[in-house]
């Protein structure tokens, strides 16, 4: 994404949002008969209600829906669609109805978002710095149940669906079911300063407190499923946040090029990420529609014991086509990387029910990987004993990889995973054997990464925006 992109975004965001932002009222979901500290059925469905249409009524008089400070409300499903100018401002918290029996299905459902908005114009969802407002999933009990394939589907937190002019700011979200931020087929969006929490220590807390430590095998529940923030769309920047969970934590999706277009002129920049399964593309399967990402930068992002950092991988399919190309990496750091710290090939997956094709599936001719570049990359301590995969296609190779300035160490990562991959290492311990070894001295500096100035090189960052 160029200077001037990003700036367009920003400020068609900021744009869309001026009008909420500059009232001096908002619309209290009690207007509307929310009620806080209630976790009965009725309370969560009366809450679900009321902050639809506190945000319609909101939107109306160009002004904001409001979740008043130090009061936590109960939720079942909440569903905006259509509105101009929806903003959700949270000064208290919301909080998904912890009963799963009371959110209906079975094994197979797909159980709706917690917070969905769809076909809406102007999304805004903000959080005040000042007070601990949080969007809390409660999800424990799904992930419980997901791993022991009582249930094949948890619901997300906050999904938002064939909209434009996206803000989400200041937000934090904890303990989602399944993804914190799922933002599908949107164009012109910023997320910024979130913060997304997965507690593992606190389910041990919990158990200890209930007499199950022992008996849940001292373990807690791996938290399947619950990637930070995931994009497919247009136009997307996502700058200063950290996260802590154990899937993807920054991941763009794939969409289809013939009926939507490319999921494509994304930035991603400023982020540290605990645990977390890596700053992803994908996965990417095939499809008639053409399944595709383009034009995607990931830069000035830090990790702590990741399970994989660089990640971009491809799915299962043999119908249509897709195209990963044009993805940039640079000045990535890690430490403690558990699992492969870079990674391109088949996504490696197999959840309880089944799904996923395993731990090391067969590439796919179907989905081409063209100009993909890591740069100024940094990874210590890496406890697997391989440096790094890039595993494509012998029918379809990789083409145009490109890895400069990378330097992974830690026990016995010598060697790499490399099959089908065309381009060059410049300056890269380990060397992947199959792509072109060159030298040059030096080696990149890495630039300021404050988000409060401007750009080191002139390029791709823009100036800070004033927070709502």
């Amino acid at each position: 994404m160029c200077l001037a992109a990003q700036l367009a975004v920003a400020l068609a965001v900021v744009s869309a949002a001026a009008g909420p932002a500059a009232a001096a009222a908002m619309v209290d979901i009690r207007s509307f008969g929310a009620v806080p500290g209630n976790t009965s059925v009725a309370a969560a469905l009366a809450n679900a209600r009321a902050v639809e249409l506190a945000v319609q009524a909101a939107a109306a008089k160009g002004e904001a829906a409001l979740v008043p400070r130090g009061l936590s409300f109960d939720l079942l499903p909440v569903h905006v669609t259509g509105v101009h100018g929806a903003w959700l401002h949270l000064e208290g918290n919301l909080s998904a109805h912890a009963n799963i029996s009371d959110w209906g299905g079975s094994k197979k459902t797909k159980f709706p978002s917690l917070i969905t908005f769809l076909a809406c114009e102007g999304v805004t969802i903000t959080a005040n710095a000042s007070s601990p407002a949080a969007i809390v999933g409660n999800g424990y009990d799904w992930w419980w149940a997901r791993l022991l394939n009582d249930l094949s589907y948890a619901p997300n937190l906050v999904y938002v669906q064939s909209c434009t002019d996206v803000l989400i700011d200041g937000v934090r979200t904890e303990n989602s079911p399944r993804f914190n931020f799922y933002l599908l087929e949107v164009k012109r969006v910023e997320v910024r300063f979130v913060t997304v929490w997965t507690d593992l220590e606190g389910q041990r807390q919990g158990l200890e407190a209930a007499g199950h430590w022992d008996a849940a095998g001292r373990l807690p529940t791996f938290p399947l499923n619950t990637d930070g923030i995931d994009v497919c769309g247009q136009d997307v920047w996502v700058h200063d946040v950290e996260i802590t969970n154990w899937d993807d934590a920054l991941c763009v999706k794939p969409c289809r090029e013939l009926t939507w277009g490319c999921s494509s002129n994304h930035t991603y920049e400023n982020a540290v990420i605990h645990f977390g399964v890596g700053a992803s593309v994908g996965s990417v399967p095939p499809s008639a529609r053409v399944n595709c990402v383009r034009d995607i930068l990931f830069r000035n992002i830090t990790f702590e014991s990741p399970t994989k950092a660089i990640y971009l991988k491809s799915n299962g399919g043999d119908v249509g086509t897709a195209v990963v190309e044009d993805v940039t990496y640079e000045h990535i750091r890690a430490t403690g990387s558990v699992w492969y710290p870079v990674y391109l090939g088949p996504q490696q997956q197999k959840e309880p029910d089944g799904r996923g094709d395993g731990w090391w599936p067969p590439t796919n001719p179907l989905v081409s990987f063209r100009n993909i570049t890591m740069r100024d990359v940094q990874f210590d301590d890496v406890i697997w004993p391989q440096a790094g995969v890039l595993r494509c296609n012998a029918s379809n190779p990789c083409t145009g990889v490109v890895l400069e300035d990378m330097t992974i160490s830690g026990w016995n990562a010598t060697e790499w995973v490399c099959e089908h991959a065309s381009g060059h290492a410049t300056d890269v311990t380990p060397q992947p054997q199959c792509l072109a070894p060159t030298q040059r001295p030096g080696h990149l500096q890495v630039p300021d990464t404050t988000v409060a100035s401007a750009s080191t090189d002139g390029s791709r960052q823009p100036k800070p925006h004033k927070r709502l």
